[in-house]
């Protein structure tokens, strides 16, 4: 399981491809899900990360990809995934599950078995590739330093 916080929104990442939306003010509860993969094995529908920049939750899986959503607009809608080139061809954003994303200075950090990629939260263009674990037992943890 895993889980983004923003303003008012709590997101829950599950087993089985969806996030759910849980949105506490002081008025009222709302609850919605989100499916962000469907296809392919349990193994690769899980949600494995999340993280959450200016109004848009990127959603790490087990199946390489990056989803992009904009969950402030209802009904909430799939923007992007990346690993999408703009002619719409696919590749992964990762080989393997996609086990922790960390936002830093409006560039999103996303590691997966061997490597660290860095995107840009506004383009979504990927600005580096990093392979920090040539062996790949497995990257599970990112944190950054903020720098003054």
């Amino acid at each position: 399981m895993s889980i983004a916080v923003s303003d008012d929104n709590l997101f829950i990442g599950c087993d089985d491809g969806r996030v759910h939306l849980c949105t506490t003010t002081s008025d009222y509860s709302y609850f919605t899900t989100l499916i962000a993969f469907t296809e392919g094995s349990t193994r690769k529908k899980v949600v494995s990360s999340l993280a959450w920049y200016n109004g848009v939750l990127f959603v790490g899986g087990g199946n390489g990809h990056i989803a992009v959503f904009k969950p402030n607009v209802l009904p909430v809608t799939h923007m992007r995934s990346l690993g999408v080139h703009d002619d719409e061809s696919e590749y992964e954003a990762h080989t393997g599950n996609v086990r922790c994303l960390k936002i830093h200075h409006g560039k999103l950090h996303s590691g997966s078995r061997d490597t660290i990629k860095i995107w840009d939260c506004e383009s979504f263009e990927l600005l580096r590739t990093f392979t920090v674990d040539p062996e790949g037992k497995g990257i599970t943890s990112l944190a950054t330093h903020n720098d003054q």
